[in-house]
């Protein structure tokens, strides 16, 4: 991941919603189980779904 893994896992999830994996405006999996996934800390995963909430892209994640 690069200097900024928040910008990966935010990257990672855009691309799965436009793919149609995730539903626009739909709520993501957990914190713990992203963090688990992608091997971050909580904080790490925070920040990016709060990037694609300020970007309307996605809601924030059930927890």
């Amino acid at each position: 991941m690069p200097a900024e893994k928040y910008t990966a896992i935010y990257s990672d999830l855009k691309q799965k919603i436009e793919e149609g994996l995730y539903a626009p405006q739909s709520v993501l999996p957990t914190e713990n189980i992203l963090t688990m996934r992608y091997g971050v800390s909580r904080n790490t995963v925070r920040r990016a779904i709060a990037r694609l909430a300020e970007r309307q892209i996605s809601a924030r994640s059930k927890e």
